[in-house]
């Protein structure tokens, strides 16, 4: 069989299934909405507090720093921080942690980029770790 004929094959079974789909695709966009509203999506982000002596001064301030993943967003970060500590944070703050270019001998290579979140919160106690 040449590649040509196997085209066509694939092409025309293609044609089919697009031809039978209409009705199952109608029903599954129907149901899809339902689906959605009954289980709320949980936030899974890998946020860990950050302790260093500015971070332990703005804990006094009621701001707590946690380092988030680089693809994370506010919202992300405080449904995280409400699912994880049970308190409700009022403000998000995000800074870049940019890779820095790294060189040990011969070898020439970048540090992983971050990024840290400054969440501004009403009970700082229920999410201080460390000193």
């Amino acid at each position: 069989m040449s590649l040509l004929s196997l085209a066509r094959k694939l092409t025309h079974t293609e044609k089919e299934l697009r031809k039978a789909k209409p009705d199952a695709a109608s029903a599954a966009t129907k149901a899809a909405p339902e689906s959605r509203e009954q289980a709320p999506q949980r936030v899974w982000l890998e946020i860990y507090p950050i302790t260093t002596e500015k971070s332990v001064r703005l804990q006094e301030q009621g701001v707590v720093t946690f380092r988030v993943p680089e693809r994370a967003t506010k919202g992300q970060v405080a449904e995280a921080v409400q699912q994880r500590y049970g308190t409700v944070p009022r403000r998000v703050r995000i800074v870049l942690g940019r890779s820095k270019w790294r060189r040990r001998g011969a070898t020439i290579g970048q540090t992983a980029g971050w990024k840290k979140a400054y969440v501004v919160v009403d009970d700082v106690q229920a999410i201080t770790v460390g000193p």
